[in-house]
């Protein structure tokens, strides 16, 4: 079984409901929307329904980027132009496969952070334009970046410790 299986899935679930609330809000959205907010959660910036859902469709693909794409290509990368704690050890030829399969699912995990956290403040932004006068729940944005910043220092944390130290044989 891939290590990326589970955090693939779980990516592809969060895009599926996100792609669902927006099939089901937009029908039901104005025209122009609020579509950025004040620290009061108060609407100071506005759009056409159609920009904001571009908009939203664009800031799918960095995610997607990382998900796919970056394990791909860490994985191509010569030895010699990758950079972490002793790299000789790790990336040996009998472990490197081992540590290549670490950093997909590092990656994957954090593919699904980043993606989770868009959909989220997206989500959060058009149930805004349900209320008269558009209105940002900031405490869950607060919330939800907050859990985002500690998920990735935690990870990097627990990478950092992982390739600083080699296992004793």
């Amino acid at each position: 079984m891939s290590a990326t299986r589970v955090p693939r899935n779980v990516f592809l679930a969060i895009l599926a409901a996100g792609f669902l609330e927006c099939l089901h809000d937009f029908p039901f959205l104005p025209q122009q929307m609020a579509s950025h907010f004040a620290a009061s959660g108060n609407a100071n910036g506005w759009m056409m329904k159609s920009q904001f859902f571009s908009v939203y469709a664009v800031l799918m693909i960095p995610p997607v980027i990382l998900e796919f794409w970056t394990p791909r290509r860490i994985r191509r990368t010569a030895n010699d132009r990758l950079h972490i704690p002793n790299k000789d050890y790790w990336l040996a030829p009998d472990r490197r496969a081992e540590t290549m399969a670490y950093f997909e699912k590092f990656i994957a995990w954090c593919g699904c952070a980043l993606l989770a956290l868009e959909v989220l403040a997206m989500g959060l932004s058009m149930r805004a334009n349900f209320l008269n006068p558009p209105h940002l729940a900031t405490g869950l944005v607060v919330f939800a970046l907050a859990a985002f910043v500690l998920f990735n220092a935690a990870s990097i944390l627990v990478m950092i410790h992982r390739f600083s130290r080699r296992p004793r044989v």
